[in-house]
C-alpha cells in the first residue's frame, strides 16, 4: 500500500515539476510548484517524518508560494512567455543537464545507500525533542534567522513600494 502511494506521489511530484518549468504563465507556474510541494510533504509522511511534513506544508507550500506568488503579481503585470529552445543559452542549458545526471548518475553507483547490508533503522526524534533543542540549544541562530527574513521582507516591501527614502 505504502508503496504504491510512493508511486503515486512520485509521479505528481515529477509531472507537476515539469509544468513549473514549461509553464507559459508565472501564476501556472507557482500553483504547480504548491502541488509540488504539497505533495513532497506527502512523502515525508510515509518516512515518519511528520514535523518534516508539517514545516513542509505550512512554510514552503503555504508561506513561501504565497509569497512567489505576490511577487510575481506585483513585480509585473505581463510577463511574455518564453517560446522553448530560443534561448541563447539553450545550449549551454543543456550542457550543464547532461553533466548534472552524469555526475548523479556515477555518485548513485558509487554509493552504499543500495546496499542490502544497511538494514538499521533511522532513529526516530520525536517534534516535542526536535522544539526541545531549536529553542534551547539553538535559539541565537533561530533568532538571527527570523531577524534576517524580517530584514528581507522589509527590503522587498520597499522595493515593490517604490517609495523613494531620503
Amino acid at each position: 500500500m505504502a508503496e504504491s502511494i510512493f508511486f503515486t506521489l512520485a509521479t505528481i511530484i515529477v509531472l507537476a515539476s515539469l509544468m513549473v518549468v514549461f509553464s507559459d504563465n508565472p501564476i501556472h507556474s507557482v500553483l504547480f510548484l504548491f502541488v509540488v510541494l504539497f505533495a513532497m510533504a506527502g512523502l515525508y509522511v510515509l518516512l515518519n517524518a511528520p514535523f518534516l511534513a508539517a514545516v513542509q506544508v505550512l512554510i514552503y507550500a503555504g508561506a513561501i508560494t504565497v509569497l512567489i506568488l505576490f511577487v510575481v503579481m506585483l513585480t509585473s503585470p505581463y510577463i511574455p512567455s518564453v517560446k522553448l529552445l530560443e534561448s541563447k543559452q539553450s545550449d549551454a542549458a543543456l550542457l550543464v543537464v547532461v553533466v548534472f545526471f552524469g555526475a548523479l548518475s556515477q555518485i548513485l553507483r558509487t554509493s552504499s545507500w543500495f546496499d542490502p547490508g544497511l538494514k538499521t533503522a533511522p532513529k526516530v526524534v520525536k517534534t516535542a525533542k526536535i522544539g526541545e533543542i531549536l529553542f534551547k540549544e539553538y535559539v541565537l541562530p533561530f533568532e538571527l534567522a527570523s531577524v534576517v527574513l524580517l530584514a528581507a521582507l522589509i527590503g522587498a516591501v520597499y522595493m515593490v513600494s517604490g517609495v523613494k527614502w531620503r
